[in-house]
């Protein structure tokens, strides 16, 4: 019977106690020569050199288009029976631009367009290896006089490059974080939107490509208007985008994984009975469960 299984995160530090076992390392980069293998159109690499697909193109997606079960190319490069002995990361893929095409300004990198601007990261992108259609102007100069760039996460191109860069540095996947903001508005109402969908589009695509792994990580609160809407989101993930039915989505025990963060966390409001909902709801085989 399949089951969906539930992660609770309250801080970033409680990841590597979570997700990096003490019980010796991953097989998959005890023999990184082993043989590639293809079998109904999957490629079987676990550790081998992968095929070099087509250069990315980075279209603007509707919402139906991202919304559509995943047809690209699939890689599998690890085991995905559980979540021991892997390396995860959290992956918010907030970073956006005026220019990237989705029209939701420059968010999270601060005022950078301002002048003077300012920005609200701690560390400035190192964007050396990526290519100029990547590349999104900001008010910054370097000491030459040469502006700074910055990346948006709503780029395909930049996502599924990360994803490169994880395979090259053995790191098994990621936690996309989905936040309640993005599909629960100031009233209280679930909707429907593009913004961030496309990341989690862009996420599960390079998951794929590269042999990755990705599960959704609800950050919300647990009041009864972000329970309802989380119910509405799922339901639409899981059964409209399919987002769990390919090898890249993480499993564990036999189940897809949904992890949350904040849960009864003191800054978050919290309502036990919308929790029972919730839960009872991600049980139903129906959904998962």
């Amino acid at each position: 019977m399949t089951r969906i299984a539930f992660i609770f995160g309250l801080s970033a530090a409680l990841f590597p106690s979570l997700f990096v076992g003490a019980t010796g390392a991953d097989p998959q980069f005890d023999s990184p020569t082993s043989v590639l293998s293809t079998k109904e159109g999957i490629v079987y690499a676990m550790g081998a050199p992968i095929p070099e697909y087509p250069p990315i193109d980075n279209p603007i997606l509707s919402l139906d288009q991202i919304l559509q079960p995943y047809s690209g190319p699939i890689v599998v490069d690890q085991k995905n029976e559980n979540i021991y002995n892997k390396v995860m990361t959290g992956y918010q893929g907030w970073f956006g631009h005026k220019d990237d095409g989705y029209n939701f300004g420059e968010r999270h990198w601060g005022k950078i367009l301002d002048d003077p601007p300012r920005c609200t990261v701690d560390l400035w992108p190192d964007m050396s290896e990526l290519d100029d259609d990547e590349k999104y102007l900001t008010n910054f100069k370097y000491p030459d006089g040469t502006p700074g760039m910055v990346f948006s996460s709503r780029n395909k191109k930049t996502v599924v490059r990360h994803f490169k860069w994880m395979r090259e540095h053995n790191i098994h996947g990621v936690f996309k974080q989905r936040f309640g903001a993005r599909f629960v508005n100031n009233k209280g109402n679930y909707y429907e939107s593009a913004d961030d969908l496309q990341v989690l589009s862009h996420v599960r695509e390079g998951a794929n490509r590269y042999g990755r792994l990705f599960a959704l990580m609800y950050d919300v609160s647990f009041n009864a208007a972000t329970v309802d809407g989380m119910i509405e989101d799922w339901k639409r993930l899981y059964h409209k985008m399919r987002i769990t039915e390919t090898p890249a989505y993480m499993r564990h025990r036999g189940g897809p994984v949904v992890t949350f963060w904040g849960y009864v966390d003191k800054t978050r409001d919290w309502d036990p009975v919308a929790a029972e909902k919730l839960f009872k709801f991600f049980k139903d085989p129906a959904n998962g469960g």
